[in-house]
């Protein structure tokens, strides 16, 4: 199963973006051939554009993909991937969700169908990226 990043989800969810059309074709193509999941974080990070639960979950529900819950193997490798990014001067000073979404896709063992490639190369680079 192929993880997808937020990124992705919202360009297909939203017709007038720039990359609607790739990001749309990248995530049918996964689909087909592998099926594809997201994280909570993910979830939790869609929610932002949605008033109510119910209409995330629809479209969501809409895509086909997978709701999966984070390991505590994927949480651990998060929490190293912020540290090893404060050592390299980072400034955040709260964990980043994308992290989270790389850890899980790493942990799992599963490719990350991803618009913005270059945190996930810096944290996770031995994670297999997918680009639309």
């Amino acid at each position: 199963m192929i993880h997808v990043d937020t990124n992705v989800i919202i360009d297909v969810l939203d017709p007038k973006s720039a990359f609607h059309t790739g990001s749309r074709e990248a995530l049918a193509e996964v689909f087909e051939s592998e099926g594809v999941a997201m994280s909570q974080v993910v979830y939790s990070e869609l929610a932002v554009g949605f008033s109510d639960r119910a209409d995330l979950d629809r479209a969501i529900g809409k895509l086909g993909v997978t709701r999966l819950i984070m390991s505590d193997d994927a949480l651990f490798l998060a929490g190293r991937a912020y540290a090893a990014y404060r050592r390299r001067s980072g400034k955040r000073e709260s964990i980043l969700p994308d992290f989270f979404i790389g850890a899980h896709a790493l942990s799992a063992d599963a490719k990350l169908l991803t618009r913005d490639p270059k945190r996930y190369r810096t944290a996770f680079p031995t994670l297999k990226l997918i680009e639309p």
